[in-house]
């Protein structure tokens, strides 16, 4: 078609903002895009000891985690207990994005004095 304009949403719906009908769905589609953005942010340095550790309380949408160590290091889900080696290998100067709703439910393994980076956003 021609000359016509459509926007599709997260969901795959053509929308033609053209029509009175569609113009609620186009609303509703640059709402949920706003609501995607931080309102907030952060970051949050964690040292590595001995033993894994669980970072801190930090309500969030998502964070960004990394780390640049020449170690081995893991990230677990607090929630199934501490992170060890058999956690997931967080890969070495990536950024991972984990969408968690607090940072406590992250934990941390690897040698100590290693450090681990988090960006959470709100």
């Amino acid at each position: 078609m021609h000359g016509e304009f459509y926007i599709d949403n997260v969901d795959g719906v053509k929308i033609n903002p053209a029509t009175e009908e569609k113009q609620s769905l186009l609303l509703n589609e640059v709402v949920q895009s706003v609501s995607r953005n931080s309102l907030d942010f952060g970051t949050e340095k964690i040292t590595l000891g001995a033993v894994a550790i669980t970072a801190g309380d930090q309500p969030c949408r998502t964070c960004l985690v990394s780390h640049s160590n020449s170690n081995a290091t893991y990230m677990g889900n607090s929630a199934d207990g501490a992170a060890s080696a058999n956690s997931f290998l967080l890969p070495a100067d990536i950024v991972v994005e984990v969408p968690v709703r607090n940072t406590n439910k992250l934990s941390f393994f690897g040698t100590a004095a290693d450090t681990v980076t988090i960006l959470w956003r709100d």
